[in-house]
């Protein structure tokens, strides 16, 4: 059986390749494509190392790189699945070079009355402590603007932590993003109105929860691996290992 059997098990799995599917999210189109890379048995189940490509119509197809860690090892759930932190990487900076982080936001925000962001370099997104992704958005440029003048400009980098969600129906895909509040960094690069900084500050919460609604959907279309019909997850839990989110649980 193991002679016989399992180079045939190879070149099947060998064999299995996902997509393209393509899904709009904020306007753009998000394919993904998944292709099985391996897989190996043991006496406590099997593993499958899944390749993933997600891109961003109209987006460069780089991001950045981070050397991760091998995945977690398997604990004692009917099923466990470890998605790298550069999946997610990839479909942020592929919609931040399509131009999806650039805004220009027509709303009253005390004396200003137009704000154009511009985001010179793409979210980056590590796993965090205690369950939670970790998201840095660096050098965000706020340009804040009263009737036809550049009133201030800002530079602003912001750290949040993401916490994630299983669909409470038992699918695997992501149902709940939850943001925790947000560490905002700010420099005024030039001003105009005189305003003292504390009264300029003011504004920037509200700019980061816009920007925020902007582009954490991108995390829950991540499109997860679909359970086989008559399968059902449960006791789902949503986590963080080395540079993996985890999702992990039973199938009834």
């Amino acid at each position: 059986m193991e002679k016989f059997i399992g180079p045939m098990v190879q070149q099947t799995v060998a064999g299995i390749h996902i997509g393209p599917q393509t899904v709009s999210v904020l306007g753009k189109d998000l394919t993904a494509e998944v292709a099985a890379a391996g897989i190996g048995f043991d006496s406590a189940g099997a593993e499958m190392v899944l390749d993933a490509k997600l891109t961003v119509a109209g987006g460069s197809h780089g991001f950045l790189f981070t050397d991760d860690q091998a995945p977690p090892a398997r604990g004692a759930a009917g099923f466990q699945l470890a998605v790298a932190d550069d999946a997610l990487n990839q479909v942020m900076s592929n919609f931040w070079s399509a131009g999806g982080l650039d805004q220009t936001l027509a709303q009253q925000a005390g004396i200003y009355d137009s704000i154009r962001l511009e985001a010179l370099l793409p979210p980056v997104i590590s796993a965090g402590e205690g369950g939670a992704l970790k998201v840095t958005m660096p050098d965000l440029i706020v340009h804040l603007g009263s009737g036809e003048v550049e009133a201030t400009t800002l530079a602003m980098n912001v750290e949040m932590e993401v916490q994630v969600a299983p669909h409470p129906g038992g699918a695997t895909n992501i149902a709940a993003v939850t943001i925790a509040t947000p560490i905002i960094h700010a420099d005024v690069l030039a001003d105009v109105t005189g305003v003292p900084a504390q009264g300029i500050e003011s504004v920037m919460p509200a700019l980061v929860t816009n920007m925020l609604g902007t582009f954490t959907p991108l995390l829950a279309a991540v499109p997860l691996p679909a359970l086989p019909g008559g399968l059902r997850a449960s006791s789902l839990r949503v986590g963080t290992a080395h540079s993996y989110l985890v999702v992990n649980g039973n199938l009834d």
